[in-house]
Formats: C-alpha cells, structure tokens, sequence
C-alpha cells in the first residue's frame, strides 16, 4: 500500500478493470489522469457493449434503470465513466451533487458509475435516486456501487479469470 489512499482505491479499480478486460473481449478501459490530478469526475472510461451495464450492475448488487436501455441505440461500443471514492464512511450529498453535475463533462458517455464508500447518506441516496430518474429520460445509466459490490465484482472477475501470471497469457 502506498501513503495515498485515494491512489490505492483507483489503483484496486484499476486491477479489477484489467480482469474484467481479460474475461470480456468487449470491454476495454482507459486512465484519465494520475491521482491527484484534475479528471472533472472520470478516474476510468470503459469501452463496452450494451449488456456489460445490466452484467455490472447484477454482480454488484446495484440498480440501473432498466428502462433506459432500452433508449440507447444499438452501437456496437458504448462508454462509462467510472469515479471512485476511496472511504469506509457513507458517502455524502456534496459527493454524489459534484458527481452528477459531472456527467455534463462527458457527453459521449452513456454511463456513469459512482464506487467506493459504505453506502449514501439519506441524503445523498435521495439526490442520487432523482439524478438516475432524470438522467434515464436522457438515455444515460448512472448507479452506485459501494465498496461491499467492489468486492462482489473483485471476486466474480477473479475467479473467472484464470490468468495468473505472463506465463498463463503465453499458453493461450
């Protein structure tokens, strides 16, 4: 672990980005910007089909609106921005607020994922559930996956991905 715990959290996203990436041909991802840099709200961008969402989503027990899926056209690729938080505390209003008005920054993508954090405050939640409301009329998925679907995710992609070391790559 390194002495910046925001660092760490990307860095444990990062890791579970990869082996997503190594199970799913249709899923690749990108890195916006070093930690502690300005990223306006996007730690990751996800290249994706349109049924990686709802398979994301079901793993780590989240919700997504499924109505507005059905809105997005059929493309082969779609993009997600991913902002991560790193905390054992529930995450606050100010937090999920920043992270919607985020979503004007990114225009091309069709999700939005909020990771990290125990849970939303009362008020966070009630901001959040009207954000997604909101922004499925617009034909953007947002949700929020707290740190217990993180480690839902972690689990699932690790034990479907059998790559283990460089060795493991060479004998596919």
């Amino acid at each position: 672990m390194s002495k910046n715990k925001g660092k760490d959290g990307e860095m444990q996203v990062a890791k579970l980005l990869a082996n997503i990436s190594q199970t799913n041909d249709n899923v690749d991802f990108t890195r916006q910007t070093i930690t502690n840099c300005p990223d306006q709200g996007a730690d990751f961008i996800i290249k994706h089909d349109k049924n990686f969402l709802l398979e994301f989503a079901k793993i780590a027990d989240s919700s997504i609106k499924n109505d507005s899926l059905r809105n997005v056209s059929q493309r082969k690729n779609y993009e997600t921005r991913i902002d991560v938080k790193t905390t054992d505390k529930k995450l606050q209003k100010d937090i999920v607020d920043k992270f919607v008005q985020d979503i004007n920054n990114f225009p091309n993508c069709d999700g939005h994922i909020l990771m990290g954090g125990e849970g939303l405050t009362k008020q966070a939640k009630k901001n959040f559930d009207t954000a997604q409301d909101n922004q499925s009329k617009k034909s953007k998925n947002i949700m929020y996956i707290p740190n217990k679907g993180i480690r839902k995710l972690e689990e699932h992609y690790e034990d479907e991905n059998k790559i283990k070391t460089i060795d493991d790559i060479k004998k596919k």
